[in-house]
Formats: structure tokens, C-alpha cells, sequence
């Protein structure tokens, strides 16, 4: 009988393509469920699934059991959190003993799901690339801080033998958000009204499923202990809310805001947040790091791994169709035109 791949975070917004990929390979796949959570993204599909508290080092060892290659996906990804430790648990502790069970079980490869935020930025205007050095630890950010950190962490274990492979994904869109996302709330922000105006910063995106495919190539070719960025386009602020208005049929902003300014309203905004346990719009540490260009180089995970990228207006475009159909658009005006 032939191992089981297993997908830690296999029910979330990226996991739940690569699981759909993985599928149409014919593998056997097992997900691990957080205590709780729900699997309603792999509706229908032929998985086996598993609950586990990725902060349990017993339990991820037993959901590893009879799994030849693993892709470790689950992560919190948010701006903000109640208790902000548990981000630090679940993506650091939790990616630790995933690392763990898969050395001690010699798994034939690990996909490690990392991000461009463990990525550091270049202040010469170039878009980074997979060598360039993480530079990020002044801005506070929790996120971009526990995504370092695991990857950092997990390279100790490349070192020890483990064969990772490190994939480093822009920000995701497309279908099966549910969450959503930072990502997924930002084009919703923009599409019912909270967000009207352009951002003076940058960013780097992809198709949730080209990032999918970029995880499967990875387990085929990606080399181990390298890491792979995968971004199909940088967009600025003023690009990116422009191609989300024009999918909601709406005209372009007239106004463009820049980021430095907001930043004390956004600790203004997360203090008040912790005080009433809601998250906020943005906060200072969110805009903190989305005060510069953050451009990433997609070179590599083409040549290496490819991966092809298609252009983030369809991804936009599809995003949009799928919270218009799962009741996320409350803004009749954009409705109408997503669904015409």
C-alpha cells in the first residue's frame, strides 16, 4: 500500500487546493483538523481526516503515522489576534513539531509553507529574492515575525537530515477565503466600502491556485533546504485597489493615502481592539510593514519549479465571484455588477 501524504492546514485557504492537487495526482491524502474546525472546504472530497492540536507534539506523531510525505501548512495568518501568544504557539511550537514527527519518522520530503513576510526587502528598489536576508524585526509584526522564525527554526532540521523544501507564497487570492484572509478582507474592504481610497505601498500576489501548484512542484523538484517565492505579480497600493474597484464595476479612487501617518491611528486602533476583543481595521504593526514596496522576484520558482503564474486581475476576479456567491458582498451596486 502505497504511504499517505499528509496536509497539516489541509482544510484552509491554501490547503484545501493543494489537497484538491494532490487528489488529481491520485495520492492518498490525509488533513489534520485543528480541534474543531471545520472541514466544510473539503466538501465532497476523498480525504481522510484527522483532528489534532498542532501544539500537541504526541498527536501530530501519531497523525504522521503511515505518511511518506508531508506539507505543512497550518498557520494563523491575521493582523491581529485576542491572545496574540497562540500565534506564536501555532505557527512556531507547531511547526516545530511537525518537524520533529517528520525526522523522527524519515518522511521522504517536507513542504514547508513559509511566506514573503519571512522574506526580507531590498532598500534599493529591487524586488528580493530568495537570498535576500530578513530585515523586518524593527516593525513588531507578530506574523511576519513567527513565519521567520519557524522557517528559521525548521532549517536547524534541514541540517539534521530532514529533506524540507521551503515555499514562500505572495498574498493569496481566489476562491474558498472563508476566513478570510488579511488578503481576502482587504478586497472585500475595498469591494462593500470600508477601504475608498488608494494606499501608497506595494505588494506581492498570487493566485491561490497557482500557489497550490507551486506547493506540488515543490514536493517534485524544488531542492531541499531552498526556499521558492511564489508571487505572480507586485502590484502598488494604487494598481492593486484599482484592479479590485474595476472588478466591482467601480471607478478609481480619487484619493491616495500615504501609510507613515496612519501608523499611530492604527495603535490607536489595536489598543482599542485588545480592550474590546474585535479586531481592527488595520493596525500600527500591519502598516509598519506595509510602509515600503515589499517586491519579491518569482524568477527561481519559474525556472526551478515551472510554475506559471496567471495575472492577479483574474485571481481578483474570481475572489469576488466567490464571496458575491458565498454572501460576503453587502454593497448591491458591486453585487449586481459581480453577477451580471
Amino acid at each position: 500500500m502505497a504511504a499517505k501524504t499528509l496536509v497539516t492546514g489541509g482544510a484552509g485557504f491554501i490547503g484545501s487546493h493543494v489537497v484538491r492537487g494532490l487528489l488529481d495526482q491520485g495520492r492518498d491524502v490525509r488533513v489534520v483538523l485543528a480541534p474543531g474546525e471545520s472541514a466544510a472546504n473539503l466538501d465532497g472530497l476523498d480525504v481522510e481526516l484527522v483532528e489534532a492540536d498542532i501544539c500537541d507534539a504526541g498527536a501530530v506523531d501519531r497523525a504522521m503515522d503511515g505518511c511518506g510525505v508531508v506539507y505543512h501548512l497550518a498557520a494563523i495568518y491575521a493582523i491581529w489576534m485576542p491572545r496574540r501568544e497562540r500565534m506564536y504557539e501555532v505557527n512556531c511550537l507547531g511547526a516545530m513539531n511537525v518537524c520533529w514527527a517528520a525526522l523522527r519518522r524519515s518522511v521522504e520530503k517536507l513542504v514547508f509553507t513559509s511566506s514573503i513576510a519571512a522574506v526580507g526587502h531590498r532598500d534599493d528598489g529591487r524586488p528580493a529574492d530568495e537570498t535576500t536576508a530578513f530585515n523586518h524585526l524593527g516593525r513588531h509584526n507578530d506574523y511576519i515575525l513567527t513565519k521567520w522564525l519557524s522557517e528559521e527554526h525548521a532549517r536547524t532540521f534541514v541540517r539534521e537530515g530532514l529533506p524540507i523544501v521551503f515555499v514562500n507564497p505572495g498574498g493569496p487570492i481566489g476562491p474558498r477565503d472563508k476566513g478570510p484572509t488579511p488578503t481576502g478582507q482587504l478586497i472585500l474592504d475595498i469591494a462593500n466600502g470600508r477601504i475608498p481610497f488608494n494606499l501608497n505601498t506595494g505588494f506581492g500576489m498570487a493566485d491561490v491556485e497557482d500557489i497550490a501548484a507551486g506547493h506540488l512542484a515543490a514536493e517534485a523538484r524544488g531542492r531541499v533546504g531552498e526556499r521558492y517565492i511564489l508571487c505572480a505579480e507586485n502590484l502598488t497600493g494604487r494598481e492593486l485597489v484599482r484592479q479590485i474597484r474595476r472588478a466591482c464595476g467601480l471607478p478609481p479612487a480619487a484619493l491616495t493615502l500615504p501609510v507613515r501617518p496612519l501608523i499611530p491611528a492604527g495603535d490607536l486602533l489595536e489598543a482599542v481592539a485588545d480592550r474590546i476583543g474585535r479586531a481592527p481595521l488595520f493596525t500600527g504593526d500591519s502598516l509598519r510593514y506595509a510602509d515600503h514596496r515589499v517586491f519579491f522576484d518569482n524568477r527561481k520558482a519559474r525556472e526551478e519549479l515551472g510554475v506559471n503564474f496567471r495575472p492577479v486581475a483574474q485571481a481578483i476576479e474570481r475572489s469576488l465571484r466567490w464571496f458575491a456567491e458565498q454572501g460576503y458582498i453587502t454593497r448591491r451596486r458591486v453585487l449586481r455588477h459581480i453577477q451580471r
